[in-house]
């Protein structure tokens, strides 16, 4: 069965660590698989793989799938239970990424051009992502290869705004606490006040979590100096000015900096549209009941829609419960029912457009 050789080609990416910054190894690893799968592929010069049926020219395609080859750090040994396997990215998002090429592979239709690419730094600051909107990378569909699981299909992600945080204060004796001279307390005061409203998630109310702390000099000292990230995510990008400005006054009236470190702003598309209505059609097809979500983090498609493409979706095989965890698993079963549901989705696409054409 070709489950076997799946679970095969699936440990043999997962086996390669590859964090952001060391996917070199696991491109060549993505490109021996694309081979025994009778796909063309070739590296880029910032180290993103790219996989087609037919070596043609991705910066102009009719279907475009984006993945990743990195991971978060964290090496999980490698094991296999049944169809399911462990490892770091059998979830995030190695797996997905097996998905598509194993459903792209079984295609034989050679008047569309379809192309997959396995990005680089997806879980840092995206360089790969930044790569193709550098190079004027169009597509008419785009497919986010993401763990969504396999009856899911996300139509959109929130923003991400870290910000950095700065408290300083004259100090003193910690035998004599007093608040107003300790950094760290200042920071917990002005945190303490924004928690109730943002410490947790809520629909179309934006979070923050407080990510890194760094403060103390001596363990007899009240700190002087507190530096802390946050990371606000944002269902909406007109929230961006109204949070900033919140968090600036109340960190401001106890001393403290606010500066803004990054910005990713939201991204939705609606469901309705080709992409993400291909994915439903399949899977209604297949007696699945589709589930449209948008889902809490951020991805590559906040950044590559609507430039690449305004038509698109994220989906994938996998529990996005997983990824990042010390329980990383995928069932092999789910990648190729998701295969199947992706395989059926370009066929659709395609119709759609022919269909179009010739009207």
């Amino acid at each position: 069965m070709f489950e076997s050789k799946l679970v095969k080609y699936l440990v043999e990416l997962v086996s390669v660590y590859s964090p952001s910054g060391r996917e070199a190894e696991v491109a060549k690893v993505v490109r021996d698989i694309a081979s025994e799968l009778g796909l063309s592929s070739w590296i880029d010069g910032i180290g993103n793989v790219w996989v087609s049926p037919g070596k043609i020219d991705c910066r102009n395609a009719d279907v475009m799938v984006v993945g990743h080859i990195d991971t978060v750090p964290g090496y999980i040994s490698v094991k296999v239970e049944g169809d399911i396997v462990w490892g770091r990215g059998t979830v995030d998002a190695k797996g997905p990424l097996l998905a598509y090429l194993y459903a792209i592979s079984r295609l034989e239709i050679d008047d569309y051009k379809i192309c997959l690419g396995g990005l680089v730094g997806e879980e840092a600051d995206s360089p790969g992502a930044n790569h193709i909107l550098k190079e004027g990378f169009k597509s008419k569909h785009l497919f986010i290869a993401e763990p969504s699981g396999c009856n899911n299909i996300v139509i959109g992600y929130r923003g991400s705004l870290p910000v950095q945080v700065v408290c300083r204060t004259v100090g003193g004796h910690a035998a004599s606490p007093d608040p107003s001279r300790s950094a760290y307390e200042r920071f917990h005061e002005a945190w303490s006040m924004l928690r109730s409203k943002y410490g947790k998630v809520q629909s179309n109310v934006p979070s923050i979590s407080v990510t890194k702390i760094v403060a103390g000099e001596h363990g007899n000292m009240l700190p002087t100096y507190l530096e802390a990230r946050l990371d606000i995510r944002l269902w909406h990008d007109s929230e961006r000015e109204k949070v900033l400005n919140e968090l600036k006054h109340v960190f401001g009236g106890q001393g403290c900096t606010v500066r803004v470190l990054n910005y990713i702003r939201p991204v939705r598309v609606k469901p309705q549209q080709p992409t993400p209505r291909s994915l439903i059609r399949s899977m209604l097809k297949q007696g699945i009941r589709p589930k449209i979500v948008v889902k809490l983090g951020t991805s590559d498609m906040n950044l590559l829609v609507p430039t690449v493409s305004q038509d698109a979706a994220a989906y994938g095989p996998g529990d996005p419960k997983l990824a990042h965890s010390l329980e990383e698993r995928i069932s092999v079963k789910d990648i190729v029912r998701a295969a199947n549901i992706i395989a059926n989705a370009i066929l659709q696409l395609r119709q759609w457009d022919l269909s179009s054409r010739q009207s």
